[in-house]
């Protein structure tokens, strides 16, 4: 559960339970500078942005929308040939690449995946199942 509260016009503080972010959205700016890197709205952004009614979709950079994808591909991309068209110097082809070793770690696979930074990472507290008291589970 996030709160949001206006600190000015563009700045926000975000509170999601035990921080505050605070949030400039005119600069694209997060405390924790993943709107700055990703060059996206980070989760804080994403709160202030509907507690400012405004579309998050103003606020990703030009590199994600459709019209640079599209104008990106645009261009003509020409095919390589076939293989007996190359051509490739004596010196290279003559040179022998050897599969690097492929080893398994050892011990059990991990079946959970890695939580990513975005993700909740609090640990749930337990609870007795008989007592019904935390701090200890049995």
């Amino acid at each position: 559960m996030f709160l949001v509260h206006p600190i000015d016009v563009n700045e926000f503080l975000v509170n999601d339970g035990d921080k505050d972010d605070i949030v400039n959205l005119i600069e694209s700016i997060c405390c924790w500078r993943e709107f700055q890197i990703d060059l996206l709205p980070c989760k804080h952004a994403l709160v202030a942005l509907s507690a400012w009614k405004k579309s998050f979709i103003d606020f990703c950079s030009d590199h994600y929308k459709k019209s640079n994808l599209v104008r990106a591909y645009s261009g003509v991309i020409r095919t390589v040939g076939h293989k007996n068209d190359w051509g490739v110097p004596q010196e290279i082809s003559s040179i022998v690449m050897k599969a690097s070793p492929c080893l398994s770690q050892a011990g059990r696979p991990k079946k959970t995946r890695i939580p990513s930074t975005e993700e909740y990472s609090g640990k749930k507290s337990r609870t007795c199942s008989w007592c019904k008291q935390a701090g200890h589970n049995r």
